[in-house]
């Protein structure tokens, strides 16, 4: 098995989990496995995600500091990096939310944040969009660094002038 109970994982639409447990799921083939995931930050935190031992790929191990200084060294700047093209826009959406591409995520973020501080308010597509990839980027900084997920904004605004 490549992950252990303890360790934590990312999963692409849960963020930064821990792997709580290793078993069977009750009244499924007791030859599955599967990890029980403890979800740390965003819409899922609180639920039990679970995803089968032999899903090569679909858990990560949480970024380290090195990787998210990295991320953070290399944080996409630019007065306007919103797509403006509906279409495009949610393909990339899409595209880095099913990935869990942090570099994409980290990207599209910023820039529909920074519509959002231009305009005031985001359609509904950008604003589920944030809800989702926000806790998979922010999520990682946290606990990368073991902050409070609260204080990742400035902690981030410190780290990428």
């Amino acid at each position: 098995m490549e992950h252990s109970i303890g360790d934590f994982v990312t999963h692409r639409s849960s963020g930064v989990c821990e792997v709580t447990d290793i078993a069977s799921v009750q009244g499924m083939d007791p030859s599955l496995l599967f990890y029980y995931l403890d979800p740390i930050y965003g819409e899922d935190k609180g639920n039990v995600v679970l995803v089968r031992v032999s899903a090569e790929g679909a858990l990560k191990k949480a970024m380290g500091k090195k990787e998210v200084k990295e991320l953070l060294d290399n944080w996409p700047k630019g007065d306007d990096l919103y797509i403006l093209d509906s279409k495009k826009r949610k393909s990339s959406y899409d595209t880095a939310l099913m990935q869990g591409d942090i570099k994409l995520l980290t990207f599209l973020v910023i820039g529909a944040k920074q519509r959002k501080a231009r305009e005031g308010v985001l359609n509904s597509m950008d604003s589920m969009f944030l809800s989702r990839a926000e806790p998979l980027v922010y999520g990682q900084i946290a606990h990368a660094y073991g902050l409070d997920y609260a204080d990742v904004y400035e902690f981030i605004e410190k780290h990428t002038k």
